[in-house]
């Protein structure tokens, strides 16, 4: 069995990007996610072993297994590195997501995370793009950024009780 990207986005519930008000914005960041986690670069279809094997990430993954997953989602052009453009755009959909999901403001803006970027890449000593090693050193210093399993699994666990 094989799912669209519209029927993962349905299986979602509450965290989907056409439920409660969220925006098309908003479908960004799922359709990265459903294309790293689909390993299919049509970015068609989502095989239900390769959709088990995220859920089994999400909920026990190792801190390893999600930092490698994560750094799959940043690297947008599949090229091995992260570039700043790619790193602010996926951050800056992964926040608005979140806020919209929490019902809250992004406390954040695309020149704070474009700042917050050259700082860490300055005082690292790193080229601008991002290695995964480079990416890894980001994550020990701004450990929020892999915060997003951990949030994706609480709402998710949140609203399969309420629904219940």
């Amino acid at each position: 069995d094989v799912l669209t990207f519209d029927e993962f986005n349905r299986s979602l519930g509450v965290l989907s990007c056409n439920s409660s008000g969220k925006s098309d914005d908003d479908a960004f960041i799922l359709k990265r996610l459903f294309r790293v986690i689909s390993k299919n670069a049509s970015n068609r279809k989502l095989s239900f072993v390769n959709y088990v094997h995220f859920l089994n990430l999400v909920n026990y993954g190792s801190r390893s297994d999600k930092l490698k997953h994560c750094f799959k989602i940043f690297d947008i052009d599949n090229k091995g590195y992260i570039t700043k453009t790619n790193f602010v755009k996926v951050l800056f959909s992964l926040c608005k997501y979140v806020a919209t999901l929490t019902r809250s403001q992004v406390l954040i803006s695309e020149k704070e995370l474009n700042d917050m970027y050259a700082d860490y890449t300055l005082k690292a000593g790193v080229n601008v793009d991002l290695t995964y090693k480079a990416f890894v050193a980001l994550i020990e210093r701004y450990p929020m950024f892999l915060d997003f399993y951990d949030i994706f699994n609480n709402i998710y666990n949140g609203y399969k009780k309420i629904s219940k």
